[in-house]
């Protein structure tokens, strides 16, 4: 935007014939060129058969030139109705207008001035004007300081022109309509400092917000308000509609993560239980963070001396089907490593780095399956600290492959 000075009449007396001869040829260069339009031209020395245009006698003693062809007795042009716009004097027979505060200007003055988009009223000479090339609109100054203004893009608001008002903020309704949200108050997340995007659904909080909103316990969004599952739990809409309420809508997940491990030459389990957990229940005392768990029951047969596992594994209600994928994934690689050791010593016991393991194998899992970019970004910023840290470890020592991880004890 840009700043102008609509240029005012400029006054040129001569006093007499010893006025310096290069200044009078510069004011005659631009006179004649149009660069001083409409400039008013002094004189005394009375010309030879030049009538004044106001009052139609003859010209005598001192006179008024002008630009455009006319000459006016000096003290017609003082007392002459001015046109606003051009400053030039009125003559009768010129075609007029009548402006809305009751000024008459030159018709032809009016058909060619810019106007103020907010005011209506055409810029004058002897007004600070300022001009958006951006918008295609001009503003007297005055009017522009004046007015208020969007909080988006900064443009002065018009009469008439649609808003939005959120607090003591004011908005054009165009460009709020087309702005990046807060989800919590609404307001254009750009010219509010901070934000955050959540990497899933694209959404933004504030961060100013940030403590005001809920957590989806699923995919992590966040949303002002959502489903209220009980226990200060929340589902966003999403994984309200499309998440996983019971092992049979489980089951077509289930097989796809069995077709996995067979790809990568793993033993599937067969004593697996799957648990759907109630809403807002617990599945670990001490890690109540997580959204999954894998429960080994060593069972021993009291007459042969064997004995066989079994494996629950719960996960929370209303996971979304790519969170589902993710958390069983990694509850399966638990039973997989329980089964091994099983196997091996007859005994259940912790492996070195094993949620790590089991972090990578679900994270192979993702990548291979074309998983959203939450869900793989999402293992190198788990909340759970341990399980961070070992997942690191593991991708920083990658496995020969999947089955080895998961089988032996050392990799």
């Amino acid at each position: 935007m840009r700043r102008y000075f609509f240029n005012q009449q400029v006054e040129c007396s001569i006093i007499s014939r010893s006025a310096k001869t290069v200044s009078g040829i510069c004011f005659f260069l631009l006179l004649f060129t149009g660069l001083l339009p409409n400039t008013v031209f002094a004189g005394d020395k009375q010309p030879a058969g030049i009538f004044c245009d106001i009052c139609g006698q003859q010209i005598s003693g001192r006179y008024i030139q002008t630009s455009d062809g006319h000459t006016y007795h000096q003290t017609c042009y003082d007392k002459a109705e001015k046109c606003p716009i051009c400053l030039m004097p009125i003559i009768s027979g010129q075609k007029t207008a009548t402006l809305s505060d009751g000024r008459v200007c030159h018709l032809s003055c009016l058909d060619n001035a810019d106007f103020c988009s907010l005011c209506g009223e055409p810029i004058c000479r002897g007004q600070v004007y300022l001009k958006s090339e951006k918008y295609g609109e001009t503003w007297h100054e005055s009017c522009f300081n004046a007015a208020p203004k969007c909080g988006i893009t900064g443009r002065p608001i018009a009469p008439g022109v649609a808003t939005v008002k959120i607090g003591k903020e004011i908005f054009i309704k165009a460009a709020y309509d087309k702005s990046r949200k807060c989800l919590v108050s609404g307001l254009p997340v750009v010219n509010h400092g901070r934000y955050i995007v959540n990497a899933r659904t694209g959404t933004f909080v504030l961060e100013k917000f940030k403590d005001k909103v809920h957590k989806c316990y699923s995919c992590g969004d966040s949303l002002p308000d959502g489903y209220d599952v009980g226990h200060g739990l929340f589902l966003c809409r999403y994984c309200y509609e499309n998440g996983i309420k019971d092992s049979l809508a489980a089951q077509p997940y289930l097989n796809v993560i069995k077709t996995f491990f067979k790809e990568q030459g793993v033993t599937f389990p067969e004593n697996v239980k799957i648990v759907i957990l109630p809403p807002g229940q617990l599945i670990d005392d001490n890690l109540p963070a997580l959204k999954g768990h894998c429960r080994n029951l060593l069972r021993t047969n009291t007459i042969t001396g064997g004995g066989t596992l079994t494996h629950t594994i719960e996960l929370l209600w209303g996971l979304n089907p790519d969170v589902f994928l993710r958390v069983a994934t990694h509850e399966f690689s638990h039973a997989v490593i329980a089964e091994a050791r099983f196997a091996a010593s007859g005994k259940i016991y912790d492996v070195p780095y094993e949620e790590g393991r089991c972090e990578y194998t679900a994270y192979t899992f993702a990548r291979s399956r074309g998983l959203p970019a939450y869900i793989i970004d999402g293992f190198s910023k788990n909340q759970v600290e341990n399980y961070r840290k070992e997942f690191l470890h593991v991708l920083a020592h990658p496995p020969e492959n999947i089955k080895t991880l998961l089988t032996a004890i050392d990799f």
